[in-house]
């Protein structure tokens, strides 16, 4: 399995700590988002990994260091995920993990999802609210993906989008082929998720619930406080029974 990390965004949302860094390299209990995925895909068997970047990608470089492949998105002030998923399509053609490089989750979940019997799937947390900022879907008694959007009503959705996904091959080319007719008709600020919503008729995508294990976006700073103060310590006591059972 190789995985693609979306890291070229600025984080706005997350001012005054993305100041002089992309918010995938600011510091979360000793370490940073972009790091701890690397080392979380490589603790779930990861060999291959690509990374977009853009908006001072030279610290994502030099936090993850030589063995991984990057791609330069210079047009990340003006796009968002689903452009720098199209500059990565050619990398990622034979099928890969695409995850947001603001993500930390339970390496528990990225393993069930690389070994999950799907061709495509995503991760996905119930909730008993949703706030408008969420990235929410609605799938149907099986489990495949009907709609994801941030704008879908808070009482019809099923659960809150991750941002992480493991796509076929068949399924980054179509991807991909969204990604640029978007890009054509000059929608280049549309996110990642919009490619699934527009797939769900042409293959299934199959949702996967995590439960109740740790994970976090990191959009604004009370975000970071809580990744740095609970979710972190979460994970890693996690990691740490999954390392004493041997798995």
């Amino acid at each position: 399995m190789r995985a693609l990390i979306l890291a070229a965004g600025q984080g706005c949302r997350l001012l005054p700590f993305t100041a002089d860094r992309p918010k995938c390299c600011v510091e979360v209990g000793g370490t940073t988002p972009i790091e701890f995925l690397r080392n979380s895909l490589a603790f779930c068997g990861v060999t291959e990994l690509a990374v977009v970047v853009g908006y001072r990608g030279e610290m994502v470089r030099r936090k993850l260091g030589m063995g991984v492949h990057y791609i330069e998105n210079p047009d990340y002030a003006s796009t968002n995920s689903l452009y720098s998923f199209m500059l990565a399509g050619e990398w990622a053609r034979g099928g890969t993990l695409v995850i947001n490089a603001d993500v930390l989750v339970d390496p528990a979940c990225l393993r069930e999802l690389i070994v999950a019997p799907v061709a495509n799937a995503l991760l996905y947390q119930r909730h008993q609210e949703y706030e408008a900022e969420q990235m929410k879907l609605v799938h149907d008694p099986a489990g495949r993906l009907l709609a994801i959007s941030k704008s879908l009503p808070a009482e019809v959705a099923h659960g809150e989008n991750l941002g992480v996904l493991k796509l076929s091959a068949a399924a980054v080319a179509a991807a991909r082929r969204f990604a640029e007719t978007e890009a054509a008709a000059g929608r280049t600020q549309s996110w990642m998720p919009l490619a699934l919503h527009a797939m769900v008729d042409q293959m299934p995508v199959h949702c996967m619930e995590i439960g109740d294990r740790p994970w976090i976006e990191i959009d604004f700073p009370e975000d970071l406080e809580r990744a740095r103060n609970h979710v972190l310590p979460a994970i890693r006591e996690s990691v740490r029974a999954q390392i004493e059972v041997g798995v």
